[in-house]
C-alpha cells in the first residue's frame, strides 16, 4: 500500500489537473510533444538531399519554392 504523501500528491495532481482549462491544458500536451520531437534526429528520404527535404516539410509537403 503506497504511503499517504504519495496518495496526497496524486490527489493533488488530479485536482490540479482537473483545474486547468481544456484548450490550455492541450497546448501544454502539444508544446510538450513538439519538444521531445525536436530531439529526435531527422533522417530524410534515400535519394533526396537534407536541405531539399527539410524545405519540403517546412512547406507542407508543398514542391519547389
Amino acid at each position: 500500500m503506497p504511503d499517504a504523501q504519495t496518495v496526497a500528491l496524486a490527489v493533488l495532481m488530479l485536482v490540479a489537473g482537473m483545474a486547468v482549462p481544456t484548450r490550455y491544458g492541450m497546448e501544454r500536451v502539444e508544446g510538450f510533444g513538439r519538444a521531445v520531437a525536436s530531439k529526435l534526429p531527422y533522417r530524410p528520404p534515400p535519394g533526396t538531399d537534407e536541405q531539399e527535404a527539410m524545405a519540403d516539410a517546412v512547406d507542407d509537403g508543398g514542391g519547389e519554392s
